[in-house]
């Protein structure tokens, strides 16, 4: 990745996109900060891009251990959920279609510390993989915990900034 100041002299509509991002991350009214966190490091994992996960490990003090540990189950189970169950949902079949049919063992046996920060993890993951039946599912599950559409609008704007920012640093590369 270029230096983001020469990247934003290129394409100074990165900085709306930083912007959003800043915004969305620094908002203290609904997504609680380790929740952020949840998100943030999902949502980098998930678009698998080492440039900007170097760029957010300078901006972002390194997340708790539980929250590493929680980012990596959530993308690891996500990375055969996602395409599995979008698969099956474009064009439905006479078998599987389930979570035992894919192995998975139950979440209450993984001991994630916290399941809303999962939740967070998994529609981060899943908006960024276009695995939108997880993305219902954890977004149920999100609201079944009492997190509000306002903090649920504001890590999608996390992910969708960050995805953005990500697009911005590709092009770049080929203008510069």
């Amino acid at each position: 990745m270029s230096d983001l100041t020469t990247l934003l002299n290129t394409i100074p509509e990165i900085q709306d996109q930083l912007t959003l991002f800043t915004d969305a991350a620094s908002a203290t009214a609904a997504l609680s900060s380790e929740n952020r966190d949840w998100v943030l490091w999902a949502s980098l994992h998930a678009m698998r891009d080492k440039p900007l996960i170097e760029w957010a490990k300078k901006q972002y003090p390194e997340p708790l251990e539980a929250v590493k540990r929680g980012v990596l189950i959530a993308s690891s189970r996500m990375a055969v959920t996602n395409p599995y169950f979008m698969a099956s949902n474009i064009q439905p079949l006479q078998a599987g279609g389930s979570l035992e049919d894919l192995s998975m063992r139950p979440f209450s046996e993984l001991q994630v510390q916290n399941t809303c920060g999962y939740h967070y993890a998994c529609i981060a993951i899943s908006v960024v993989n276009g695995g939108f039946v997880c993305y219902n599912s954890h977004l149920h599950s999100l609201r079944q915990e009492g997190e509000s559409d306002t903090a649920i609008d504001q890590a999608l704007r996390m992910v969708a900034s960050l995805s953005s920012i990500r697009q911005s640093i590709f092009n770049a590369d080929w203008l510069i």
